[in-house]
């Protein structure tokens, strides 16, 4: 297990979180307030499919233990089976000697047959589980296959917390008859660092951040880029968020063949997604997210909590977060709406200033990581963590 220095000593059993690929930056940074609020160590039981989960852990101070891993694309039945044992028997290992308050379970596991063992490990055990969604699981119900549908159920069925991510999972679980009295509407909070400096409001330039995932049309974020950066030669424009790991339809290559063509080398910087994105905060003032779902993203209220004016699409619950003309801007997802937009705000250097302002008070007064860390600790004391 790869653990960092824990910061204070814990006062309760650890939380044993399992399910994840990797460990990336919010998982971290939401177990190590989770660990502050709760006094429970945190041990993460995860995969490391970016390469990134040590550092990460490290940086933000929880601990990690890795899923034993094979080569990628392995067509060895019996090697993939030898993994999947090993990942069971690393599993029961530390339920033994951690002995943990409980397990909290991402429903997003790659394998049916292993995350179907962690609940009835845990159930046989009587280690309360919390069940945590946070995306396709529920949103692509209809899609899944049988036996999927059947370990996800039972999984939701047996654990004492279900934690929801997005708007949409609701009635999903309603309609799994899951009781409203077991769920809890877990969205997304960031750190808030209002006792630093506020940000530096002179710099000036524009930011896409996130996955390159169809939903999150990163190639919609270029197009803005290439029209608006011949006419702002001194702004930045910067998309960035491309996964190595994983595949995506869209690659750094052909981003950056379209920038050479356009004659925008150097201009517009195409990055991949790294572990920690402060500094392309630091050196950025508006945020586009032209996606089809928009409600807390993590990379949005993190932008904004830097003073980042966000210009984003306008999906269901994008006004929960951004009060457009005031904190940013809510356009309908189509590139004339959003080069309008920013060239609006890149036009008036006192608007783009004012909103930069107005966006950081927007998550500093409504999305504090701590705040939702201790209504989480009330929720484990009172339906999880009871005899």
């Amino acid at each position: 297990m790869r653990t960092n220095g824990a910061r204070g000593r814990p006062t309760r059993a650890p939380i044993l979180v399992c399910g994840l690929e990797h460990v990336p930056t919010k998982i971290g940074r939401h177990y190590r307030a989770v660990a502050a609020a709760t006094g429970a160590a945190v041990v993460v039981y995860a995969r490391d499919s970016s390469g990134l989960s040590a550092e990460v852990a490290e940086r933000e101070g929880v601990a990690w233990c890795p899923v034993p891993s094979l080569e990628r694309n392995t067509r060895s039945r019996r090697l993939r089976l030898r993994r999947t044992g090993g990942d069971i028997r690393t599993y029961l290992r530390l339920l033994r000697t951690l002995r943990p308050s409980h397990v909290e379970l991402y429903h997003d596991a790659a394998n049916d047959a292993v995350h179907l063992t962690y609940v009835l490990i845990a159930w046989v055990s009587r280690v309360p589980l919390v069940a945590v969604c946070r995306g396709g699981e529920l949103l692509y119900w209809d899609q899944h296959r049988s036996n999927r549908k059947a370990v996800f159920w039972l999984g939701l069925k047996l654990a004492r917390l279900v934690l929801y991510k997005e708007l949409h999972m609701q009635s999903r679980l309603r309609a799994l008859r899951i009781p409203d009295h077991r769920t809890f509407f877990c969205y997304n909070r960031v750190e808030v660092r209002a006792d630093e400096p506020r940000p530096n409001l002179d710099r000036r330039g524009v930011l896409f951040l996130n996955s390159w995932r169809p939903l999150r049309c990163p190639d919609m974020a270029l197009n803005v880029a290439l029209t608006l950066a011949p006419r702002y030669p001194s702004i930045p424009f910067t998309i960035a968020g491309a996964r190595t790991w994983t595949s995506e339809p869209f690659s750094i290559e052909e981003f950056e063949e379209r920038v050479r063509e356009a004659g925008l080398g150097g201009r517009v910087k195409i990055l991949p997604w790294h572990s920690d994105v402060r500094g392309l905060f630091e050196t950025h003032s508006v945020f586009l997210l032209p996606a089809h779902e928009v409600f807390l993203n993590y990379a949005l209220l993190e932008a904004m909590e830097r003073g980042l004016v966000p210009v984003i699409a306008a999906a269901p619950g994008a006004e929960r977060v951004v009060d457009s003309g005031r904190t940013g801007f809510i356009v309908p997802l189509d590139l004339p709406e959003f080069v309008s937009a920013v060239d609006a705000i890149l036009k008036d250097p006192e608007l783009e200033t004012e909103m930069c302002s107005a966006a950081r008070r927007r998550v500093l007064e409504d999305f504090d990581l701590k705040c939702g860390s201790k209504e989480l600790a009330d929720l484990y004391q009172d339906l999880v963590w009871r005899s």
